[in-house]
């Protein structure tokens, strides 16, 4: 069901991003409406190489800051950024994490098919919205790309959560070079917990 979902989801993300941009600006949003079906059939691509009910199966819990080791992975959540963004859909926070592929491969990421969210016990995947604003104003952001053998990124994935949560959970499946979702680090963190964003996050006024 997951996975199904989270097909589901992001198509209803879809339909309100393109309708957002019939009104505004059309070039742009026909890319970024590109760019997420290309999202959604990868998602259907990763989700095939594992059956449905071993998703996530093995668990491997971690702290902030802590880096987690899953074979040639190392994955850390660094810290949960509050930009002071809040629209009537929420508050937009941004997860900065670190992956290090120790192997000889190299790894395709992206945001869609390596991250989810849960909040306050529901679920929800990596939101286009979030995508949108962070292409507009964060620096160094991406979505998708490749992490090559023997290095590491540093990077961001947005979410939209409620104004009041209480509790988040981060999960980033350790697909590596196979693709294979069963293992997944799930980072617990409070909304005590996230920071303002860092010197040099945030693109200057244009």
């Amino acid at each position: 069901m997951r996975n199904l979902k989270a097909t589901a989801l992001f198509a209803a993300g879809l339909i309100m991003l393109t309708s957002f941009g019939a009104c505004n600006k059309k070039k742009e949003t026909e890319s970024k409406v590109e760019h997420s079906r290309t999202a959604v059939e990868n998602i259907n691509d990763v989700n095939v190489v594992t059956p449905e009910e071993e998703v996530g199966s093995i668990k491997h819990e971690a702290k902030l800051a802590e880096a987690v080791t899953v074979g040639d992975t190392v994955f850390t959540v660094n810290n949960i950024i509050d930009i002071d963004h809040i629209t009537g859909d929420g508050r937009y926070i941004y997860i900065d994490y670190t992956i290090e592929n120790k192997s000889d491969k190299d790894y395709p990421t992206d945001a869609i098919n390596n991250f989810y969210i849960n909040v306050d016990g529901v679920e929800d995947i990596f939101d286009i919205r979030s995508d949108v604003f962070a292409k507009r104003y964060i620096n160094g952001y991406s979505s998708e790309f490749t992490i090559a053998a023997n290095t590491q990124i540093s990077n961001y994935v947005g979410f939209v959560i409620p104004k009041d949560a209480k509790e988040i959970t981060v999960g980033y499946y350790v697909t590596g070079s196979d693709r294979d979702k069963k293992n997944i680090v799930l980072c617990k963190a409070k909304p005590d917990d996230f920071v303002s964003p860092p010197a040099g996050m945030i693109k200057s006024e244009e």
